[in-house]
C-alpha cells in the first residue's frame, strides 16, 4: 500500500488531497489555503492611490446622484414637450380607435351571438 492512501485513509480523505498538502508543505512550509481568508481584491494599485488622495483632500468615492436644478427656462421647455406629447398621444389614439383592423387588413368582419352554430363550407 502507499504511504499516500494510507494517511488518507487514517485522516478520512483522498490520496490526491494528501498528495497536494504534503506538496504545499514541502515548498512553502505551511498548509495554509492561500488567497482565501479574505475577498479578492478589486481596486488596482492606481485606483487605491487615488482613492487615499480623495480622501486626503476631503473628497469621497462615492457620492449619491443627484440632478442637476433646472432653471426657469429648462422647465418651460420640459413642460411646453410634455403638453406636446400628450396632445399627440390623444390625437393618435382618437385616429386608432376610429380605424378597425377590419378596414386595414380589408377583411370583412361578421359578428356572432353566443350559441350560434357556424357551418364551414357553404
Amino acid at each position: 500500500m502507499s504511504r499516500r492512501w494510507e494517511i488518507g485513509s487514517r485522516v478520512g480523505r483522498n490520496q490526491t488531497t494528501v498528495m497536494r498538502i504534503c506538496d504545499r508543505w514541502m515548498q512553502e512550509g505551511t498548509t495554509d489555503r492561500r488567497g482565501r481568508s479574505h475577498p479578492s481584491q478589486c481596486t488596482t494599485s492606481r485606483e487605491d492611490r487615488k482613492i487615499v488622495r480623495m480622501a486626503l483632500s476631503g473628497l469621497s468615492a462615492r457620492r449619491p446622484l443627484l440632478g442637476l436644478p433646472l432653471t426657469q427656462n429648462h422647465r418651460r421647455l420640459r413642460r411646453q414637450w410634455c403638453d406636446e406629447r400628450r396632445m399627440w398621444v390623444a390625437e393618435w389614439n382618437e385616429d386608432a380607435l376610429l380605424t378597425s383592423h377590419a378596414s386595414v387588413c380589408n377583411t370583412t368582419m361578421v359578428g356572432f351571438k353566443s350559441g350560434d352554430t357556424v357551418e364551414r363550407g357553404r
